[in-house]
């Protein structure tokens, strides 16, 4: 239960942040304000970079209660467990929550080049923000699921360890490089 609401505690904050991403921007460039804030002498960097430090200010506070309440709730459900031996519960326990902290914090920033890029790259506000979701967390949990089933398949058997190492690679990896992509085509293109 605890990696249950450590998973959905961190959708629920990425889910909000992909409304908010890339809303700004798809909002400024229908105003016709993008267009404005172009002709000043900022370079495309500092621009969006404060498009960023604003996204990062404005979900400060709810990324520390998230994590906060993760922490909380994952240490109660380990002192809970019974006939087990306490380090390595604790053990587990800790890479479990580090790792959700660590993969929320990747997403984050993952969420803020994706929803910029998506917001000027598509017309609707409404495809952005579900290009973004589809993105950031779509595509990665759908990869992990075709692969292990593939590796279920391949090893016939019990895939638990393949699913520990695949799990972390996956989560991590395909939105670094969405991210990746989206900030070389926005300081490309933008």
């Amino acid at each position: 239960t605890a990696v249950l609401f450590v998973l959905a505690t961190n959708t629920i904050m990425k889910l909000s942040m992909i409304g908010e991403a890339g809303r700004w921007i798809a909002q400024d460039r229908q105003n016709g304000v993008l267009e404005l804030i172009l002709t000043t002498p900022m370079r495309v960097e500092e621009i969006l970079e404060g498009q960023r430090l604003s996204l990062r200010q404005l979900y400060r506070l709810p990324f520390i209660v998230c994590g906060l309440m993760q922490i909380f709730f994952v240490t109660c459900c380990l002192i809970q467990v019974p006939g087990r031996n306490p380090f390595e519960t604790f053990l587990l326990g800790g890479v479990v929550l580090g790792f959700s902290l660590w993969m929320m914090r990747i997403d984050f920033g993952a969420i803020g080049w994706v929803g910029m890029w998506h917001a000027l790259s598509t017309t609707p506000i409404n495809k952005t923000k579900s290009r973004t979701s589809g993105t950031i967390l779509f595509i990665p949990w759908a990869t992990f699921y075709v692969v292990m089933i593939f590796v279920a398949w391949l090893v016939r058997g019990n895939a638990v360890f393949f699913a520990v190492v695949i799990w972390p690679v996956l989560m991590v990896g395909i939105p670094l490089w969405f991210a990746k992509g989206a900030k070389a085509r926005l300081l490309a293109e933008f």
